[in-house]
């Protein structure tokens, strides 16, 4: 970006994705269901896409019956259901977590209707992403995006960690194997109840949701206990309580209930994919500079993103208006040549925030004499937050200048 003052941020969110891949052929049974399903962090060649939502897509039965296929993704964990498109008839779930490692996916089961003895079992395989399609490699069925995670209020995935019973408030163990998890989108919603430790499923019901004016309304498709249950709706009040949510009203059979419900933790995001993630961020904060990307330098800063200097703050909108745009567009049309590289004293974080230290070394040359307009090294900090399953940052501080001997003792993120 600039002189020696920058360190600018981007990141483009590229891909997080993921797949399901549903097998069903006209002479046989449904063969088999496998939730494939993958988390591509980012990537520089594809448009951003956030898997983060509801899929779909449509197969047939052996007796010509039209077969719905939903998979719900939330951070870390997923679903996959399969019921008759036009009754609600129930035929399939399947679920678990899901990682991603550059292009493969691996996906570890905890609940299968079909075979339960996959249960504990991992399975790895290879993705394609376009905007609103994903596809398993040598796979030709493809699955279509219904929603991005909005508008729901309750978009993620919950685990039932308390009840109200006689007015008292009965909390429970969520780490313990025997489970009632709920996963929702923007529009869709989907509970299983089952069992890690003796692999039983226990039952599963789902369809589309509403949340308005602290109403939680549920539109019943498919239910595992109940195939007569679907078409119905229920209302329940709805609150959020110190991030749990509060849930009330009467069940399908009428009963009152409170039930409390915690969100689930992605418990496979570790710091390595946090450092994975943030390695990219950086290597497309260089792109842009390189490229005198403006607007794709910009997006990857929060809206309330501030810069610090040694002697004042600035608003980074401000900063990329009236101090870095010139530089920028100089640079894209080819009237100098910048470069950013950096280098880390300081990576800490989880998967919600971060902050990084380390230095910076920013060059920039004119392109019609050869002369260098800038080289300097300098001791930045940066703060993060994940909006959206994408990273942008929260605050730039460019402190003081540094040397290339400070600069040789740090390592890079090649």
């Amino acid at each position: 970006m600039l002189s020696k003052s920058l360190v600018k941020l981007k990141y483009k969110l590229t891909k997080i994705k993921t797949y399901i891949s549903t097998t069903f052929t006209k002479n046989t049974t449904m063969k088999k269901i496998c939730l494939l399903l993958f988390f591509a962090f980012y990537s520089l060649i594809v448009p951003a896409q956030n898997i983060i939502g509801a899929w779909e897509n449509y197969t047939e039965s052996e007796n010509g019956d039209r077969l719905r296929n939903i998979v719900i993704f939330a951070d870390g964990y997923q679903v996959l259901s399969t019921f008759d498109a036009n009754t609600g008839k129930f035929i399939h779930t399947n679920g678990g977590t899901w990682k991603l490692d550059g292009d493969m996916m691996t996906e570890k089961v905890e609940f299968h209707t079909d075979n339960p003895e996959r249960v504990g079992t991992e399975v790895s395989f290879k993705v394609n992403i376009s905007e609103n399609e994903i596809s398993i490699v040598g796979d030709e069925g493809k699955l279509r995006r219904i929603d991005d995670g909005s508008p729901g209020a309750l978009q993620g995935a919950w685990l039932i960690s308390g009840r109200v019973r006689d007015g008292e408030m009965r909390m429970r163990d969520t780490d313990r194997p025997r489970k009632t998890m709920k996963i929702l989108s923007g529009t869709r919603f989907q509970w299983i109840a089952y069992n890690t430790e003796t692999k039983e499923f226990l039952g599963t019901g789902g369809g589309t949701y509403t949340t308005k004016d602290g109403v939680y309304k549920e539109n019943i498709e498919f239910f595992s206990r109940d195939n007569s249950k679907a078409g119905m709706s229920l209302k329940f009040n709805y609150e959020l309580i110190d991030g749990n949510w509060h849930h009330s009203g009467h069940s399908s059979k009428g009963d009152p209930i409170h039930e409390v419900w915690s969100i689930r933790e992605n418990s496979s995001f570790t710091e390595e994919n946090r450092i994975q993630e943030l390695d990219l961020y950086w290597t497309e904060l260089a792109r842009t500079a390189k490229e005198g990307d403006y607007q794709g330098m910009w997006s990857l800063y929060h809206d309330d993103a501030v810069l610090v200097k040694p002697d004042t703050t600035i608003a980074i909108s401000d900063a990329f208006k009236y101090r870095w745009k010139k530089e920028i567009m100089e640079v894209k049309e080819g009237k100098r040549a910048n470069a950013l590289e950096f280098r880390f004293s300081k990576r800490t974080g989880n998967e919600k925030t971060a902050f990084e230290k380390g230095i910076y070394h920013y060059t920039s040359v004119d392109t019609a004499t050869g002369k260098t307009l800038g080289d300097a090294y300098v001791h930045f900090e940066m703060l993060f937050v994940k909006v959206d399953n994408r990273w942008v940052a929260l605050m730039e501080n460019q402190k003081t200048e540094a040397t290339q001997e400070e600069w040789e003792l740090l390592k890079s993120i090649d």
